[in-house]
């Protein structure tokens, strides 16, 4: 199924009350929902809704693969807003994220806190020398 402005249109129009953010925020929720087969619920946890400094849109964590992905999302035909979003990436978004002070982003101190809890529920394994 593809996402379409109407559909991005739809999505804004019956959460901006509770997310807040710009209609083009809501095609990430989407793409989540469809391609990553996540519940609106999960989903909404996973997307930057406004304006935010890091640079990443959204997030998912395969906890099966232990891996994560993040997302720079734009539903626009300009590319110079994907330019905008890799330089605030570098300028600070992945220090926000893996660094060692506290993120100021929500969104990035949401993944960072299910890191950590992933990070703690696994087991450690022990290096053999042979």
């Amino acid at each position: 199924m593809a996402i379409t402005g109407a559909k991005v249109a739809a999505a804004y129009d019956q959460l901006r009350r509770e997310h807040g953010g710009m209609q083009n925020d809501y095609f990430g929720l989407l793409f989540l929902e469809e391609e990553h087969h996540l519940a609106r619920e999960q989903a909404v946890q996973q997307v930057a809704f406004g304006d935010q400094d890091s640079g990443i849109d959204g997030y998912h964590l395969d906890t099966r693969k232990r891996n994560v992905v993040l997302f720079v999302f734009k539903y626009a035909r300009n590319h110079d807003q994907f330019r905008e979003a890799y330089d605030q990436l570098l300028a600070g978004g992945l220090e926000q994220l893996f660094g060692t002070g506290s993120p100021s982003d929500p969104l990035l101190k949401r993944l960072r806190s299910r890191l950590n809890a992933e990070r703690d529920q696994q087991p450690r394994q022990a290096i053999g020398v042979g």
